[in-house]
């Protein structure tokens, strides 16, 4: 890219794979700066577009956004050091993949030929699986929406494995009901549904433990649900969400 190229901040959005509101929060954060013109306009030249890969680089190996901050205060980084860091966490994802996955290979042959799996293999399959499962794809929108701050209390606020268990549990079955509500074109100010709209009450308060900060950092989250980054998507549907929002605005 010239040096003297600016990408507005829809195109950089489109080319980084990453959303607008994602671009501003990264800005709002002070970690990165954009190019102004003289109507306020953002844009992104080659100084931007390095940051913007280093602060990526720094998440992907674990890193929070605070660190990410204190580590880049001051000079950028050395671009050498940084694809080189990126290829080497590439590189060892990679290997963890293929070592997975020829395990794995392994178990499903020894299954098909009628061996049932012993203690070891079903402990390195529930390892597998659970490392599975924390390749959470909401981690960038959780930390495009919650301050570190914020973070930190709700981990130290988390309740016991069997409590959050039961909590996606009761998020399951009240989501099937407000679908079912959604479909058959129940009346939002109805029993059943001031009801089910209770029980989502019930289950935010629980999860904010009543923290009117994170409260509205998840309300504002949900409102921008269509801007999320990455390839996250809103767990709720549109109809339930719609529905749900009429049902919270008739409690009064």
């Amino acid at each position: 890219m010239s040096g003297s190229q600016l990408l507005s901040i829809g195109e950089t959005a489109r080319r980084s794979g990453l959303t607008v509101r994602a671009l501003r929060y990264y800005e709002e954060q002070g970690l990165l700066a954009a190019v102004r013109d003289s109507n306020g306009q953002r844009y992104f030249a080659d100084a931007q577009l390095r940051r913007l890969q280093q602060i990526l680089v720094l998440k992907s190996i674990g890193l929070t956004l605070g660190q990410i901050s204190a580590l880049l205060a001051g000079d950028d980084m050395d671009m050498e050091q940084v694809v080189a860091v990126q290829l080497a966490a590439l590189r060892h994802h990679c290997g963890e993949l293929k070592a997975s996955i020829a395990s794995l290979e392994t178990v499903l042959t020894r299954i098909k030929a009628g061996s049932a799996p012993d203690i070891d293999t079903l402990c390195d399959l529930i390892q597998s699986a659970r490392s599975m499962e924390m390749e959470n794809p909401y981690k960038e929108v959780i930390e495009t929406y919650f301050t570190d701050e914020q973070l930190a209390r709700l981990e130290a606020r988390k309740p016991d494995p069997a409590v959050i268990e039961e909590g996606k549990a009761a998020w399951s079955r009240l989501l099937a009901k407000v679908e079912a509500l959604a479909q058959a074109g129940a009346d939002p100010a109805g029993t059943e549904a001031q009801d089910a709209a209770e029980a989502w009450q019930a289950l935010i308060d629980a999860f904010t433990q009543g923290d009117p900060d994170i409260e509205a950092s998840l309300g504002r989250m949900y409102r921008e649900r269509h801007d999320w980054p990455g390839d996250a998507k809103p767990p709720v549907g549109e109809a339930v969400w719609d529905f749900m929002a009429k049902a919270l605005a008739a409690r009064g």
